[in-house]
């Protein structure tokens, strides 16, 4: 049986996330979710993550050092889910990330139950990866057809 979209959403809380090659078609709207999505390109560095989901949010990411801009995320994620269940970042084509970079989104899991994280791409490239991390593939549930 085919999960669902909500299905899997529940699924990313906190320290645990979903890595599935393609989200199945939305069955109409998840009020319980914000759902906002990630296009990532080529070699992200976590900086760059950081701006992007910041961008995300609805705001410019600050000047200044990397502290600067995860407090603002921090805030920002604070502030995005006082009226709704859960945020949900889908991260597209997750394969492209760098081991680095993940590395970033297991800390920012670790830090907050706010938000959860979809990893949508090629599983096979992505699972090669998760490997590489400590602790990742213990908080990744990978939804594959291959």
């Amino acid at each position: 049986m085919a999960l669902s979209r909500e299905q899997i959403f529940e699924g990313a809380t906190g320290n645990q996330f979903i890595a599935i090659d393609k989200l199945p078609d939305s069955q109409g709207p998840l009020n319980r979710f914000k759902v906002l999505e990630i296009k990532i390109t080529k070699g992200m560095s976590p900086d760059q993550l950081i701006n992007a989901l910041i961008t995300a949010l609805g705001e410019k990411p600050k000047y200044g050092g990397g502290e600067i801009r995860a407090r603002q995320l921090s805030s920002l994620l604070k502030s995005a889910t006082k009226n709704v269940g859960k945020l949900i970042f889908i991260i597209q084509s997750a394969h492209l990330l760098p081991p680095r970079t993940i590395t970033i989104m297991k800390s920012l899991g670790e830090i907050t139950e706010m938000a959860g994280f979809v990893f949508c791409g090629e599983m096979n490239k992505f699972k090669k990866k998760l490997e590489k991390i400590d602790g990742m593939n213990l908080r990744t549930e990978v939804i594959s057809k291959a």
